[in-house]
This record gives structure tokens, C-alpha cells and sequence, in this order.
């Protein structure tokens, strides 16, 4: 089985340094959603979640969002879950 959801948080929030509540929540939220999806064999584990909090970071340095976070944080999910699911 899987970690509960705030035990996943404060994972992704230790991994990856993250004081972005809100940015964890969501990694969190996004990736438990895949392993219920109807139309996924297999979802994330916290890896994915991990993986796209510290991306939709990244993603915020580069500065080309222009304060878009639901884009930033879709293109950070679809690279970081797209080979995990």
C-alpha cells in the first residue's frame, strides 16, 4: 500500500526542500490521483509526486510562466508521471 496523503506530503516536502505548501498539496493530490484513475493500469507512487514538485520549482525559476501555475503545474506533472503511469 501507499502512505497516507499527508505522510506522501511531508515526503515530497522533505525530498525536495519545498516550503511551498500549496505546490506539495497539489504534487500530492495529482499523483494519488493516477493510481485511482479508471483509464491507468498503474499509478505514481510518491516518486512522481516528488519528482514533479521539485520540476514545477524549477519551472517557476525559469520565469516564463508569467505567474500561470495551473499551466506550470500540468507541464511539470506531464513530464515528471508521464513514464511513471
Amino acid at each position: 500500500g501507499y502512505q497516507d496523503a499527508a505522510e506522501e506530503a511531508d515526503i515530497v516536502a522533505v525530498r525536495t526542500g519545498s516550503v511551498d505548501d500549496e505546490l506539495v498539496a497539489d504534487a500530492v493530490a495529482l499523483t494519488r490521483a493516477t493510481r485511482a484513475h479508471p483509464d491507468l493500469r498503474r499509478g505514481s507512487s510518491v516518486r512522481g509526486a516528488i519528482d514533479l514538485a521539485a520540476i514545477a520549482a524549477e519551472l517557476e525559476h525559469l520565469g516564463s510562466y508569467d505567474g500561470d501555475r495551473p499551466r506550470r503545474i500540468l507541464d511539470a506533472a506531464l513530464l515528471a508521471l508521464s513514464a511513471r503511469v
